[in-house]
């Protein structure tokens, strides 16, 4: 199997992080593989260091892990979940064996395990539970991979406690923009009879009695049915209802059961529902019919949050309100994909090549409608900020603003012209403050002229290392307390400044200070700053482009 490029590069540091002794994180948003990532983590793991424990929470993501690595090490690993059993005689064991994390906590079944020289952990955002941590303690000088698709979680428990290093990020803002992911359109739809605000919340996120209960009326479903049908056209549409309220038999149905009733009503056999108490082979046959496009609409409950595949959805309905990010990247990512065929056969090809292929496809985007009432004092979670992770608040909040009053809004494409906004705003605000306030002291982060990115929990609990630290005083930067991920922004901006020959962080610094504009080149702020080297860098700046035949 072919690599894509950033698969390449994130297996080969997970490699040397892992010969190393280290145990790593890798982070992939949903559709960009990070099953044959692992998989070939686990192809080009030496032999002779031991073999691979592969670990999953449900046996649809074990069955998906063994037919993936299948494809990718060219031998079936060993399943050891349930009934399954692994064979561990020394002459024929296989090289994996993948494994529910449950059966590896029951009874003995860990302990006939020997020879295991590489973890790896399937949804690592799971991975510091307690069941996890006993198979890490019974492997305790065995590295790991963790590989997640949403490394946020909602108890904001670090991940740093069970890995040490992060191998990988690509993230979904990175990978939509990069063109490896389609574009992502968000269509605000209002329900004026939901009503969230008495909602509990338990775990940090809306509580599921709670949230049925505010949900349970036929006028706010059929609300919601409407802008499905309305806004979703023919395209295929995946839709999340919530669970958490029980029938007599003790199934969670009704507000799903009466979406599905609804969608039909509205479109006669557009709409079939998957529940988790159905029984597994009528899941797979009604999964399978709807990616042969035998009917439009899939309602479920937390069926197809994780390790659920079809490229063809065009649009995904959010009927499932929640304060997670990791339970809507889950959701959203069901959508992303590329139809098959569209970009991998393009192999090197460039940013816009991928875009021009994926612009003139049969799904040009993904739809992703949110749907809102009134929320109260709960803050729920939106495509745009889960687009938003890299830009600022005030970008995030102009996004969300535009899109409750303009309908459908390509939300990178959103955020990028807010954000250049909010940047000239802030220029001037900043010359105008450092004008009445000369001997202030100056954040770094106004000297160069951005804002800090937001930080969840895996972000604000690693600290940086001593380098970074002592690079950021050389630069006269004081980084005091600030977490990892701060410190690399700053480092990386002024690092970015130097190399595209804007003025240093130390000539910002102090041309703030003067109350002058701090985004300048170097050049003239060296002339601003009277550096007797500034004549110089200007004679030396306009041979440059004399020789290359620019404009003096």
């Amino acid at each position: 199997m072919i690599l894509r490029p950033y698969q390449n590069e994130g297996v080969a540091t997970a490699m040397t992080m892992l010969l190393a002794g280290q145990s790593c994180l890798g982070v992939a948003a949903t559709g960009l593989g990070k099953t044959i990532c692992f998989a070939e983590v686990a192809r080009r793991w030496p032999s002779e260091k031991g073999r691979v424990l592969v670990m999953a929470h449900t046996e649809e993501l074990v069955d998906q892990s063994i037919d993936k690595m299948h494809r990718v090490i060219g031998e079936r690993p060993a399943k050891e979940m349930n009934i399954h059993q692994s064979n561990e005689h020394p002459t024929r064991r296989r090289k994996v064996v993948v494994a529910s994390v449950q059966s590896l906590n029951s009874g003995e079944r860990l302990k006939k395990f020997e020879n295991i020289g590489l973890i790896i952990v399937d949804e690592a955002h799971r991975g510091v539970a307690p069941m996890y941590r006993k198979v890490y303690d019974h492997f305790a000088k065995v590295p790991r991979l963790g590989v997640t698709a949403t490394p946020d979680r909602l108890d904001e428990e670090a991940l740093g406690q069970v890995f040490d290093e992060v191998a990988f990020n690509f993230d979904l803002n990175w990978a939509v923009v990069n063109r490896w992911l389609v574009p992502i359109v968000a269509r605000t739809i209002k329900c004026e009879g939901l009503d969230l605000s008495k909602c509990r919340v338990t775990g940090g996120d809306l509580n599921g009695a709670d949230l049925m209960d505010a949900m349970d009326e036929e006028a706010v479903i059929q609300q919601m049915a409407h802008g499905i049908v309305e806004h979703a056209g023919n395209r295929k549409t995946l839709v999340f209802m919530p669970g958490g309220f029980k029938d007599v038999a003790g199934n969670e149905v009704r507000v799903s059961q009466l979406m599905y009733d609804v969608l039909n009503r509205r479109k006669t056999g557009s709409a079939e529902w998957v529940m988790g108490h159905h029984p597994r082979e009528q899941r797979t046959r009604t999964i399978q019919d709807f990616r042969e496009g035998r009917f439009q609409f899939l309602v479920n409950v937390d069926v197809l949050t994780e390790g659920f595949d079809d490229p063809g959805i065009q649009c995904v309905a959010m009927c499932r309100p929640t304060m997670s990010r990791a339970k809507y990247s889950q959701m959203l990512g069901r959508g992303t994909r590329a139809l098959p065929g569209i970009i991998d056969h393009l192999g090197g090809a460039t940013v816009e090549e991928r875009g021009a292929a994926i612009k003139a496809s049969a799904k040009p985007y993904v739809e992703v409608f949110d749907f809102v009432g009134l929320s109260g004092r709960h803050k729920l979670v939106t495509a745009t900020d889960i687009l938003g992770g890299k830009h600022s608040e005030k970008a995030v909040s102009r996004v969300r603003e535009k899109s409750d009053s303009e309908g459908a809004v390509d939300v990178i494409e959103a955020l990028d012209d807010a954000e250049v906004q909010i940047e000239l705003e802030k220029r001037k605000q900043i010359i105008a403050d450092a004008q009445k306030f000369h001997t202030r002291v100056i954040d770094p982060f106004d000297v160069l002229c951005i804002e800090p990115q937001r930080e969840y929990g895996w972000d604000r609990a690693k600290r940086p290392s001593a380098k970074m630290v002592n690079f950021a005083k050389s630069l006269g930067m004081d980084v005091s307390g600030m977490s990892f991920g701060k410190v690399r922004q700053l480092l990386g901006e002024a690092v970015k400044r130097r190399n595209t020959g804007k003025a240093s962080f130390d000539q910002a610094k102090r041309l703030l200070e003067k109350g002058l504009d701090p985004t300048v080149n170097a050049a003239t702020a060296a002339r601003l700053l009277g550096d007797p080297s500034a004549e110089r860098i200007a004679r030396l700046q306009e041979r440059y482009k004399a020789m290359v035949g620019g404009q003096a």
